[in-house]
C-alpha cells in the first residue's frame, strides 16, 4: 500500500483534477470506448479490515459511493450487452462503463450486487466453478497460512531460498509455479494448521446465489476451474480449464456461458484460440485502458479498482478515466504501481 504521503499527494492530485476539469475531459474522451472496471471482494468497511490480502478488498461504503456516481455520470452495462453498445455513442452522451468481479466470493452476492441493485445497475461476475464447488482459493490459504505462523516459521517448513521476506513476495513466488508445484508449497505450509477461513470473509458465493443474480439480470461468465495460470498449462489441461468450467456454469444456469476473464489476466496466443474454442466469444484481461471499437474481443482492457487509487470519489474517478494511468507511465520505471 502507497505511504501515508504518497495517498496525500495522490489524492491532492485527483482534487485538483476534479476542480480544473481534467477529469470531465478524460470522460468525454473515452466516450464510444468501453471501459471495464475489474473488482474482487466488497466487504463491510470493519470486515474488509480482517482480509490480509488488502489491495482485494474495497470497503462497502466506498463501493456504494463509487456505484451512486457511476449511476448517474456513466452509462453501466454488463461486457456482453456493452461490446453490443462500443462505439455507439449512447443517447444520454454518457461514457460505457461494466463493473466486473473476479473470483466468486460470497460478499459479491452479499454486499456488491445488492448496492448495484438498489443503483439500477447490472454487473458481471467471474466464476472459478471449483471454488463454487467448495475448494478454497489458494492465495486465501496461503495468506492465512502465512499470518498464522509468521515470515520465520512458514520459512523453516518451505524449501531453502524460497522468497518468504513478506507476504506479497511468497505470493508472487507461487503465482509464476507451476500448479503441482504451488499446490505443493502451500500444502507444506498448511500442514498441521487449523486454517481459520470464515466462510463470511473467504467463502464463495453458493450455487442458489448465483442463480439468483443471473435471474436478476447480472452476468455469470467463466473464470476456469481451478484458477490456474492458463498459459502455464499442456493442451489437455487447458481444454479442461476452459470448456469444463463453462459447462458447469451452463448447467447451473440453464442457459449459454459465452465470456471469460483470463486468471490473473495471463494469455498468450495459444490460451486466446483454446478460448475462441471452447466456445467463448468475449474474454477479459488485466491490461489497463479502454477498449476502442475495434479492441479483439478475446483480449479486452480491465482496470482495477483497489483502495491504494481509490480510496475517495476523486481518486475513483481519476483511476476509471485514465488519470492515474497516465501518472503510471510518469513514473520511474520499475517504481509504477
Amino acid at each position: 500500500m502507497p505511504s501515508i504521503l504518497k495517498r496525500c499527494a495522490l489524492g491532492a492530485v485527483d482534487r485538483v483534477a476534479v476542480g480544473s476539469g481534467v477529469l470531465r475531459l478524460l470522460a468525454s474522451r473515452v466516450r464510444g470506448r468501453l471501459t471495464i472496471l475489474m473488482y474482487h471482494k466488497v466487504l463491510p468497511d470493519e470486515r474488509a479490515r480482517a482480509y490480509p490480502l488488502g489491495n482485494l478488498v474495497v470497503p462497502a461504503s466506498a463501493f456504494a459511493q463509487q456505484m451512486r456516481y457511476l449511476a448517474k455520470a456513466c452509462h453501466v452495462l454488463p461486457v456482453g450487452e456493452a461490446l453490443e453498445a462500443v462505439g455507439r455513442a449512447p443517447a444520454n452522451g454518457k461514457p460505457l462503463v461494466a463493473v466486473t468481479f473476479d473470483d466468486g466470493y460470497r460478499d459479491n452476492a452479499e454486499f456488491a450486487a445488492p448496492i448495484m441493485d438498489r443503483h439500477g445497475l447490472r454487473g458481471t461476475f467471474f466464476v472459478p466453478t471449483d471454488f463454487l464447488n467448495g475448494k478454497p482459493l489458494w492465495w486465501d490459504r496461503a495468506a492465512v497460512a502465512f499470518r498464522t505462523l509468521g515470515r520465520d516459521a512458514l520459512a523453516d517448513r518451505l524449501p531453502e531460498a524460497t522468497p518468504v521476506n513478506d507476504l506479497e513476495s511468497w505470493l508472487g513466488y507461487l503465482k509464476r509455479c507451476p500448479p503441482a508445484r504451488r499446490a505443493e508449497q502451500i500444502d507444506l505450509a498448511c500442514h498441521g494448521l487449523e486454517l481459520n477461513l470464515p466462510a463470511d470473509v473467504f467463502g464463495p458465493m453458493s450455487i442458489d446465489q448465483l442463480r439468483q443474480l443471473d435471474a436478476r439480470g447480472h452476468e455469470i461468465a467463466g473464470h476456469s476451474v481451478t484458477h490456474p495460470i492458463l498459459p502455464q498449462l499442456d493442451d489437455e489441461s487447458l481444454r479442461h480449464e476452459l470448456v469444463d468450467s463453462r459447462r458447469q456454469l451452463e448447467d447451473w444456469l440453464g442457459h449459454a456461458v459465452t465470456g471469460m476473464s483470463y486468471p490473473n489476466g495471463d494469455h498468450d496466443d495459444r490460451v486466446v484460440a483454446a478460448a475462441r474454442e471452447a466456445g467463448y466469444t468475449w474474454a477479459c484481461n488485466t491490461r489497463r485502458g479502454p477498449c476502442p471499437p475495434d479492441a479483439d474481443p478475446l483480449r479486452l482492457n480491465r482496470s482495477m479498482i483497489s483502495p491504494d487509487s481509490a480510496w475517495h470519489l476523486a481518486g475513483f474517478r481519476a483511476e476509471t478515466f485514465g488519470l492515474h494511468d497516465a501518472l503510471r507511465r510518469l513514473a520511474p520505471k520499475g517504481r509504477a504501481r
